[in-house]
């Protein structure tokens, strides 16, 4: 069984496992935008739950949740949304419970998976959520569920979902790389497998990447916090809006907050839109072009 505890522990893991291996993503990092990132990003955002603390008698329920707010708070770029948001799907699942065994484990994979997939506009697959889809697919499907059987399928699904994502997208095919946030989202399935007694499959993917004079889509990502004048708005309209601004557009809501992240060419109709719904803080606006020329 998995208690409160176990769990910021396997978490703390993985952010000790993403720091290893940090430089290899941002080598990998092609898509949606070839600007080095990623492992930077993800990093940052499991960063949250470090000054977390959780005792033997705190409910799985209640520590899920923090460690999925914290993350969200913390999250950079696109990438740290997505792993933002798988949390935020397994939280979801950890509601109501005081410790989670097999079963539990296996639906809170599946909801991690359809958190980050419904919260996307345009999903695209050969990215972390074809890697989290085959992890909960892998996971579902082990006939006799516990803790260790789960995570040891949830890797191998993972791995085998990471494995295809050259091949789905053109990007990763021209660079031959894998998926670099999927490849960070296995890295965190294996800091659980190593803290729950599952097993895995370690390999070696390839970090070396020459972009050439790749351009982004868009020019800027732009990221920022929104306190609600109405905190229970939803985030429909807003969402839509981001969805014809620029791509990678996501609207996340947190206790009367939103937290937004898109690629745009026009940030300041982000936040003039923003400012629609609220109190607008924390923006980050980075010139991804320039990202993508320094790299090179």
């Amino acid at each position: 069984m998995i208690t409160g505890m176990q769990y910021l522990d396997a978490v703390r893991d993985a952010h000790t496992l993403l720091c290893a291996h940090q430089n290899k993503l941002n080598a990998m990092n092609v898509f949606p935008v070839p600007d080095g990132d990623t492992g930077t990003n993800m990093l940052r955002t499991l960063s949250g739950v470090l000054e977390l603390t959780a005792s033997s008698s705190d409910a799985l329920s209640d520590v899920s949740d923090r460690v999925a707010s914290a993350m969200l708070e913390k999250a950079r770029g696109n990438s740290g949304i997505m792993l933002s948001l798988l949390f935020r799907g397994i939280s979801v699942c950890f509601q109501k419970a005081v410790m989670a065994g097999g079963e539990m484990l296996a639906q809170a994979l599946s909801a991690a998976a359809d958190c980050a997939w419904n919260a996307v506009p345009d999903p695209q697959e050969g990215t972390i959520l074809t890697v989290a889809r085959f992890a909960a697919d892998a996971a579902q499907a082990v006939p006799k569920k516990t803790v260790q059987t789960v995570i040891t399928a949830a890797c191998a699904g993972a791995l085998q979902g990471l494995q295809k994502t050259t091949a789905m997208l053109p990007p990763l095919q021209k660079a031959q790389v894998v998926d670099a946030g999927g490849y960070g989202y296995l890295l965190v399935l294996h800091a659980f497998a190593r803290r729950f007694g599952g097993t895995y499959t370690v390999q070696t993917f390839s970090g070396a990447v020459d972009m050439g004079q790749t351009v982004p889509g868009y020019k800027y990502c732009t990221e920022l916090w929104i306190r609600q004048k109405q905190p229970t708005a939803g985030t429909a309209e807003l969402q839509n809006f981001l969805s014809h601004c620029g791509d990678c557009g996501t609207a996340v809501s947190q206790q009367g907050r939103i937290k937004v992240h898109v690629h745009t060419d026009a940030p300041w109709r982000v936040l003039e839109k923003a400012l629609e719904y609220g109190n607008v803080y924390d923006i980050k606006i980075d010139d991804m072009a320039e990202q993508v020329g320094q790299r090179g």
